[in-house]
């Protein structure tokens, strides 16, 4: 008897790094989200069909899968909703709005809106909202190869909102709170509130400079992400006034210890650790700076069920 693949609840998360390529399911459990299994194979361009193939066969039951677009290949901007439209017309009026904000042609473009929240306090006309714009194009041979290892595509995410799912679900009660990272190779920074994402910044230093062995250098490194930083809250503070920042999370990895131990120098709130672990079940493997190179793949794939 011939039985179709057993589906299984969850996402599997799909995140090119370089040439490696790094694979995380996740799924809903009674207490807190768990992670069911982590695979890790080789992203170059002749060893990509091969990698897929060889991935469904390590883990064939059928999982819901989210693909996360890397740096330069999609758009996040600050926008408001088109004044006196619906909802549902959002979408297609944005897309001709900022069609001059970005360098690829929207009519073939794919955009999602994320809500921002506002101050309660005040009668806002139009609500803020992130509007997040890609190409299809360059699309659709991952579509079709992921299609062709019988791997089920089911959504696109970015890193933003992979490290907002992270950081939203170990908020303080009512306040902000930032989670900085350098686990994707380079620094990015997001601050949450009420679980959705108020401001994402990339930070343009590799994670490598901050454990180079050249004093000046490593300092120089770690002296430009505090000032990113620091710019970085000072403006949320000046946008967001109506909201308290409550502290900013730093994750384990090479060179964090001295980052963070500078930071608190020079940023008004605690500086603390972040811990994996207050987020879901990630096992022993996956603790400390270990979960770093693992983060935006386990962000990605706590996005809610569908």
């Amino acid at each position: 008897m011939l039985l179709s693949p057993r589906t299984e609840p969850g996402w599997m998360a799909f995140v090119p790094q370089g040439e490696h390529l790094r694979v995380a399911h996740v799924a809903p459990e009674a207490g807190r989200p768990r992670v069911h299994w982590t695979w890790e194979g080789s992203w170059k361009p002749a060893d990509q069909r091969t990698t897929l193939q060889a991935l469904h066969k390590a883990h064939p039951a059928r999982v819901a899968a989210v693909w996360l677009l890397e740096r330069g290949q999609y758009q996040l901007m600050t926008t408001e909703a088109p004044a006196d439209l619906p909802r549902q017309e959002w979408r297609d009026a944005l897309r001709w709005q900022l069609k001059d904000q970005v360098d690829f042609d929207v009519a073939d473009a794919a955009i999602d809106l994320l809500s921002v929240p506002g101050n309660q306090q005040l009668a806002q006309r139009r609500e803020p909202l992130l509007a997040v714009l890609t190409p299809r194009a360059p699309l659709r041979p991952l579509v079709a190869m992921l299609e062709e290892a019988k791997l089920r595509l089911l959504a696109i995410d970015i890193p933003d909102t992979a490290l907002r799912n992270l950081c939203g679900r170990c908020e303080p009660e009512g306040r902000a709170q930032a989670l900085l990272s350098f686990g994707g190779g380079h620094g990015h920074l997001v601050i949450t509130h009420q679980g959705e994402l108020l401001t994402s910044r990339q930070i343009d230093l590799p994670a490598e400079s901050l454990t180079q062995d050249d004093d000046a250098r490593r300092e120089a490194a770690i002296d430009r992400c505090s000032l990113e930083v620091q710019r970085t809250l000072d403006s949320f503070e000046r946008v967001h006034s109506h909201v308290s920042l409550a502290r900013l999370l730093t994750v384990p990895g090479p060179g964090m210890a001295a980052l963070a131990a500078h930071l608190r120098q020079f940023v008004a709130v605690p500086v603390e650790v972040f811990d994996i672990g207050s987020v879901l079940d990630a096992g022993e493997a996956l603790q400390g700076a270990a979960a770093a190179p693992w983060l935006l793949a386990l962000g990605t794939a706590l996005r809610e069920q569908v």
